[in-house]
């Protein structure tokens, strides 16, 4: 027993070098702002020949500019008389034209004058800018500066640009060029498929789009449902398997169109849908994509036939269009590495900080 009880103990022993030696040569401390506020991280660790440092920030934190500085003594920091550092001459002095949120970058343990098992101290510092998305109105969206026409080529089966959809559509030159995952909101009229066709633009929250839908006041609804990505998703009970693009289209259908249909939905269930259209009902009728969701535009194809040009309207769409906004600079703080405050750097004057490394053996 006593034979069993050392082995176990000196397992317990290996293990516990083995868990210290993977940890040893790489640390990470707190990126503080404005004294007291954790926007992100400082990762140091290095090859055996080269010390490499990365910043990161999280949230709506991004930097500015970096300054970073390794060194093998702390006299070797630049600083005034004072004793307030010297930023600008620290090794590492970037800029960026836009906030980043990560930089790395590494020193030469040759150039420094260090060696394996030496410590060093590091001092990192960067000029932070905290940002905020403008609020987005419905009456930003129904005054969206759009294109009024676009020359579109809708495709079935939809396999999806994002998750599957019913239509996949091919926005050409315009400033929505691109590939859009789109939506049917009108029964009544058909749609060929791998065709090019003229469209109208508007807005799902412009009024213009109301007289093409039968149920235009359900839209904030419609866009509510394809910013939840259902399709793939696992139904609770009472249901059972998972959304569909059937589903969803039965869904939008049941919503904003008088006739429903299955035509081309492929698999789908009636409780899947009803399951679907209830959260719709119950959490979109005030719904206002915000930036970095998803606003369906409602898109109105036809074409022209004969001498008398003829105006034929096509199957009415909407096209999954992702919001992209600019963000505001709502703050700026500078922020260092957290470690000690100190020689040789003046506590009374700065809260500047720098930490120590010791180079994996």
């Amino acid at each position: 027993m006593s034979k069993t009880k050392n082995v176990m103990k000196l397992a317990g022993l290996c293990a516990l070098l083995l868990s210290l030696h993977a940890n040893a040569g790489m640390i990470e401390k707190a990126l503080i702002a404005g004294q007291h506020t954790d926007v992100g991280t400082v990762k140091v660790s290095d090859d055996g020949n080269h010390i490499c440092v990365q910043m990161s920030t999280e949230g709506n934190y991004k930097m500015q500019a970096v300054h970073i500085a390794v060194v093998a003594e702390t006299d070797e920091f630049t600083t005034n008389k004072k004793g307030l550092p010297m930023i600008g001459h620290f090794s590492v002095n970037e800029s960026f034209g836009e906030p980043q949120s990560s930089f790395e970058t590494c020193f030469s343990m040759a150039d420094l004058g260090l060696s394996l098992g030496d410590m060093s101290f590091v001092a990192a510092h960067a000029e932070v800018v905290e940002l905020a998305f403008p609020p987005i109105t419905d009456d930003d969206l129904a005054n969206l500066m759009l294109p009024s026409q676009v020359q579109i080529i809708p495709s079935r089966p939809g396999t999806g640009f994002g998750d599957p959809s019913y239509w996949d559509v091919e926005i050409l030159d315009s400033d929505l060029a691109g590939d859009y995952d789109g939506w049917c909101v009108d029964t009544s009229r058909t749609l060929s498929g791998n065709q090019q066709y003229t469209a109208d633009v508007f807005s799902s929250y412009d009024q213009n789009a109301n007289t093409m839908i039968d149920k235009p006041e359900n839209l904030p609804e419609v866009n509510w449902l394809v910013n939840q990505d259902f399709v793939g998703q696992a139904a609770p009970g009472p249901c059972t398997g998972n959304y569909t693009m059937g589903d969803v289209q039965r869904t939008i259908w049941e919503l904003v169109d008088d006739n429903s249909s299955t035509a081309g939905l492929g698999p789908w269930d009636a409780c899947r849908a009803e399951q679907i259209e209830a959260a719709a009902i119950a959490n979109g009728s005030d719904f206002v994509p915000q930036c970095g969701d998803t606003l369906a535009i409602v898109l109105k194809p036809y074409t022209s036939n004969g001498s008398l040009r003829q105006i034929i309207i096509h199957q009415i769409l909407v096209a999954e269009l992702p919001l992209v906004c600019d963000p505001e600079i709502v703050g700026e703080e500078t922020a260092w590495g957290d470690g000690i405050e100190g020689t040789p750097f003046n506590p009374d004057k700065s809260w500047s900080k720098y930490f120590k490394y010791t180079i994996m053996e």
